[in-house]
């Protein structure tokens, strides 16, 4: 059980480029792009079908954007994401469906690109 836990840690750490981190580091002291790789990391323990994602933009800055981008557009290669945002242009890559939420309401179907 503890060798197949091992296996997730190892697989989800690597998948987000956690991998150069010890497990025993604060995670108070991380930036705010490795604390939301930790976060991803968190979710891919459980080797889900399906990631959904809320704003995983929000409060990055440049560079963490860019390496969050990255890091999805490889997850997408192994599972499906839902993602809501904001930040329709630097996320269009990772689309094959797009939604628009008018108004907080009407879902209407969108055409790429975006």
């Amino acid at each position: 059980m503890r060798e197949q836990l091992a296996l997730k840690l190892q697989y989800a750490f690597d998948s987000v480029g956690l991998n150069t981190i010890s497990l025993d580091a604060d995670p108070h002291s991380l930036s705010g792009g490795f604390k939301r790789r930790l976060a991803l990391a968190i979710q891919l323990v459980q080797k889900p079908d399906l990631l959904l994602l809320d704003e995983p933009l929000a409060g990055l800055d440049w560079k963490a954007r860019a390496d969050v981008v990255k890091l999805l557009k490889n997850l997408k290669k192994e599972l499906t994401l839902l993602v809501v945002s904001h930040d329709l242009k630097e996320l269009s890559a990772l689309v094959d469906v797009s939604w628009r939420m008018n108004m907080g309401g009407i879902l209407k179907e969108e055409t790429l690109p975006l």
